[in-house]
């Protein structure tokens, strides 16, 4: 593994830790401001398709890597 392919998977850890941190600290600020729990919920659903869409594009692009 040459050191250009690890830090781009280093990339991907770091975009998938920091996009759920995101979103789910947006989901719990919103619960403190209006008292509820579901946005805490909502921004964990949403960092998790956020996660899904990385993983898709990451598969994708080392698909179109191998067929060149």
């Amino acid at each position: 593994m040459g050191k250009r392919s690890m830090l781009q998977y280093m990339y991907i850890g770091w975009q998938l830790a920091v996009g759920s941190a995101v979103f789910i600290g947006a989901g719990y600020w919103l619960d403190v401001k209006t008292g509820g729990h579901w946005w805490t919920v909502g921004g964990a659903l949403a960092g998790m398709a956020y996660c899904g869409y990385i993983i898709c594009r990451v598969i994708k692009d080392i698909s179109a890597e191998k067929d060149e």
